[in-house]
């Protein structure tokens, strides 16, 4: 936020979301967590939709986290290989 000079709840959003992109991203690594990259894609759409919705948002800071939104939704649907089993796990919740 303080390099597109986002301001009030603009910056909040932008703070709160982005860590939370990046957490969730990093559980969906592991191969029972996969399944929450899908939480992923809110967050990305909550970035396309937020600048419309908020104050504070520069033209640069919109056309980011447009940007960012769309990719944080496209790479959300890729799956990645699956290296280990885990019983019926997969079968069950992943798939």
């Amino acid at each position: 936020p303080w390099v597109l000079q986002t301001t009030g709840k603009a910056a909040d959003s932008d703070h709160l979301f982005g860590a939370l992109i990046v957490t969730f991203a990093v559980i969906a690594m592991a191969e029972v967590g996969r399944a929450v990259r899908f939480i992923n894609l809110l967050f990305g759409a909550w970035l396309i939709i937020a600048p419309f919705l908020l104050l504070g948002f520069t033209m640069s800071a919109t056309l980011n986290d447009m940007i960012v939104g769309v990719l944080v939704i496209l790479l959300s649907f890729r799956r990645g290989k699956i290296s280990e089993r885990y019983g019926g796990f997969e079968k069950t919740f992943i798939r």
